[in-house]
């Protein structure tokens, strides 16, 4: 960090630091015109320039001083001149933009002296073999047919997705718990079981029961995914763990991560760099509202209402949402821990860009069901369904949902 706010303040100098140079300027009658700069701490390293042809001046003739201050002028060069020997005729005349131009070349003409030994340097220099997305091979997970999946929050929901083709459930702790759905249960129910994305000490407790040998788990912290591995569990990264480069996802690839659920905040560029070299599957949300943060304070406090019973708490009971500086509506959800999340005002809907999702690898397409009524999720897996279908077809799918937005896959975050 001490280097970086060093950078910061070098660049943030009223005046760049310049090379100081000596400065020979030869003006001889019928002779060109020579500017020679050599770099006072290396005398070795010295360039010339020659330009016009010097001749009698036919109205005022050309003084030292003028050819000081014209020569001296560096402007953008990474140069100064710190002295300078003039030799000049009498009765010399010249233009002073034709000066200018043999000052620029003797610049430039240092600044390649200068620069020589690295350019050399850099020929030389072995360079490592670069593989590119047309000579590596297709990674395996290109090959897997597309996967509709579904977040929901109680087995009808579930139903009602696969009903409308969903082939992957994911259920939070929370609802399989609610549901009285063991681990042993959600296994052989197919139900991939979502971790909290925080995880303190006393959670461990009701979350780590959850990771077992053979099944799939979720995980949305570091812990869980060292668990995981550790007792044979296949985890999928989820977006709270936010990858956006190769080496990110080769780095938690080889710690046990067997799927990575893409960033809400990654553009559809983002997203088509990494899916050359993913070495696991992708999968992004293509319908929802983004989580957009998650409290371990318990928000609905603002309400005044705090029973300290989270259990039977009338307020978590409530659809309720927070109106943010920007007058945007976004809802709020307590857990029965007493941890919040916070949605986005708008939902994301992202099936126009199936065709392009499923060119760059992702083979996993999401339907967060947390805030919709069963038959709206069952609408939403249709409609991504319809999307696949029209994209394997060659057609364009159906156009985005009205009130829906694109999130963040055509502008980044800045």
């Amino acid at each position: 960090q001490r280097a970086i706010d060093a950078a910061g303040a070098a660049l943030k100098r009223d005046v760049l630091r310049r090379r100081a140079v000596d400065v020979t300027v030869v003006a001889r009658l019928g002779e060109p015109f020579v500017v020679t700069l050599t770099c006072c701490d290396a005398p070795s390293l010295t360039a010339t320039a020659t330009g016009f042809t010097v001749e009698a001046a036919k109205t005022r003739a050309v003084e030292a001083s003028d050819l000081v201050e014209h020569v001296g002028r560096m402007g953008s060069s990474p140069f100064e001149a710190a002295s300078f020997d003039v030799a000049l005729d009498e009765g010399c005349g010249m233009g002073f933009s034709a000066v200018h131009k043999v000052r620029t070349a003797a610049c430039k003409a240092l600044e390649k002296a200068i620069l020589a030994p690295y350019e050399e340097r850099a020929r030389t220099l072995e360079l490592p073999a670069i593989v590119t997305s047309d000579s590596r091979p297709a990674p395996e997970h290109y090959r897997d047919e597309p996967q509709i999946c579904a977040t929901v929050t109680s087995l009808e929901a579930a139903e009602a997705a696969r009903a409308e083709g969903a082939t992957r459930i994911y259920m939070t702790t929370d609802a399989l718990d609610a549901a009285e759905l063991s681990p042993a249960d959600a296994l052989e129910q197919g139900i991939v079981p979502v971790l909290d994305e925080v995880c303190r000490a006393v959670d461990h407790v009701r979350v780590d029961p959850w990771v077992v040998a053979g099944a799939t788990v979720a995980i949305g912290n570091i812990s869980e995914l060292a668990l995981a591995a550790q007792v044979g569990a296949t985890a999928e990264i989820r977006s709270c763990l936010p990858v956006h480069n190769t080496p990110c996802m080769e780095a938690l690839a080889e710690r046990g991560a067997g799927a990575f659920w893409l960033s809400p905040e990654i553009t559809l560029d983002e997203i088509v760099s990494l899916g050359t070299s993913a070495p696991a599957a992708l999968g992004i949300t293509v319908f929802g509202r983004p989580r957009v943060m998650t409290s371990e304070h318990c928000i609905l406090q603002v309400a005044n209402g705090c029973i300290h019973d989270c259990a039977n708490c009338r307020l978590r009971a409530r659809k309720l949402s927070l109106k943010n500086i920007d007058g945007k509506v976004m809802p709020v959800r307590t857990d029965i821990h007493g941890r919040s999340r916070l949605y986005d005002a708008y939902p994301i809907d992202l099936t126009p860009q199936v065709p392009q999702l499923l060119d760059a690898g992702v083979r996993r397409l999401m339907v967060d069901g947390t805030l919709l009524e069963t038959d709206e999720l069952g609408r939403a897996v249709a409609r991504v369904r319809r999307a696949v279908e029209a994209a394997q077809a060659g057609r364009k799918p159906a156009a985005r949902l009205r009130g829906a937005t694109s999130g963040c896959m055509f502008v980044g975050i800045s």
